[in-house]
């Protein structure tokens, strides 16, 4: 999303945060190799859900058991509810708990069990998927694949889990020789326990704790404590290091609980935050809004402080940085002239007001994008004050 706000082009409205698309999707997460292999591995389970079953599939699938369904079932219940309680906040309130976590498990495993029953007692011959069903989940998946083509369903965890299910239930019907893998059984398991583990320890416990105490933080300002709730916020940006907008976060926190606070307080609130946004840049310096967040801070460090021009300077760097990673922002745009304005930068507010006009007038008359009426008022200020400042500092 960073990177396609570079390149928009004049005139596009949505500032896309998604391609919608899965081979888009999958070169931009992963990299052009790494996107290749994946859609490689899309493409050779769907061709091998089409390919027929052949005779020898049913002498080597085993009976049926029902009670491993019910203990499947269960088992996707108790997952369903859990997931929505730790990270939907569906814990927070009992309607939500209904909606986001009972419901959708009850469905799960209603779904689960239809899927189990063939129309036939469960024997060795009919615990293999049938000629005409395995047909019936090859369209189903092919479809899923064509819709990713204008949506991201194999990237949301719902739909993607159905279709790799689907796709392994239906590769492993298809008959094809196998290999015995019983020897090395326990040095699988043991890889795969560690590689669990790693994975846990690595990715999945910094965002949990980082959600857990951004959600804390949120909290304490809804109890009308900034000071707990800035503490929390920078604990959440500490506890996952990789997160550019949980140092942001951090940053406004910070900036939110100095509120009122005068001279020293609020000069020091202002150093704190700074760093927080400086941290924000070295973990994504290619969003814009980083780089916003930053000018913003050291405008007014510069403002309620005797830090000098430097500071000033470095906060017009900052903002110019903004509008070169997002130059197609009129409002962006808008923000920068009144930042260069406030410095006494006659030509720099003059340019960007110049820039944000004809974007907005590439939207077209009808476009919700365009400047509101409030916002063309604030143009024709800035004009004038910029225009005014250029007869008074010709220099500038």
């Amino acid at each position: 999303p960073s990177a396609y706000l570079r390149y928009r082009r004049m005139g596009a409205e949505e500032a896309v945060k998604l391609p919608h698309n899965v081979v888009a999707e999958a070169v931009s997460q992963y990299g052009i190799p790494g996107g290749a292999v994946y859609l490689a591995i899309v493409v050779v389970v769907l061709v091998g859900m089409c390919r027929p079953a052949t005779p020898v599939a049913a002498s080597l699938s085993p009976p049926g058991r029902r009670g491993g369904v019910w203990m499947v079932a269960a088992a996707v219940a108790i997952t369903a509810v859990i997931s929505r309680w730790l990270f939907c906040e569906a814990g927070a309130y009992p309607s939500l708990l209904l909606l986001d976590g009972i419901v959708p498990a009850a469905l799960l495993v209603a779904a689960v069990l239809a899927v189990t029953w063939t129309g036939s007692d469960s024997s060795a011959e009919d615990s293999v998927l049938s000629g005409g069903l395995r047909a019936a989940l090859a369209c189903g998946a092919v479809g899923v694949f064509l819709h990713s083509m204008v949506e991201l369903s194999l990237f949301m965890p719902g739909p993607a889990t159905a279709f790799w299910v689907v796709g392994g239930a239906s590769l492993g019907s298809t008959g094809a020789t196998g290999r015995d893998l019983a020897k090395l059984r326990w040095v699988l398991a043991v890889n795969a326990l560690v590689v669990a583990v790693a994975a846990v320890a690595v990715f999945w416990w910094p965002v949990y704790r980082r959600t857990a105490l951004t959600e804390a933080a949120l909290r304490a300002w809804g109890r009308q404590d900034p000071a707990s709730m800035a503490a929390l916020a920078q604990q959440a940006a500490r506890s996952d290091p990789l997160a550019g907008y949980a140092a942001a976060d951090a940053a406004r926190a910070v900036l939110a609980a100095r509120v009122g606070h005068e001279s020293a307080s609020e000069g020091d609130g202002l150093i704190v935050a700074e760093k927080w946004a400086g941290q924000a840049l070295r973990r994504d310096r290619a969003y814009y809004g980083h780089w916003v967040l930053a000018a913003e801070i050291l405008s007014r460090l510069a403002a309620s402080s005797d830090h000098g021009e430097g500071v000033a300077e470095k906060a017009l760097a900052d903002m110019g940085a903004a509008v070169q990673f997002n130059p197609m922002d009129h409002r962006l745009r808008l923000q920068a002239a009144r930042m260069y304005v406030d410095a006494g930068k006659a030509a720099g507010s003059l340019a960007q007001l110049e820039a944000a006009e004809k974007i907005n007038a590439a939207l077209g008359a009808e476009s919700l994008m365009r400047f509101e009426s409030d916002e063309e008022a604030q143009v024709r200020l800035l004009r004038a004050r910029a225009a005014a400042l250029a007869a008074t500092r010709p220099a500038g």
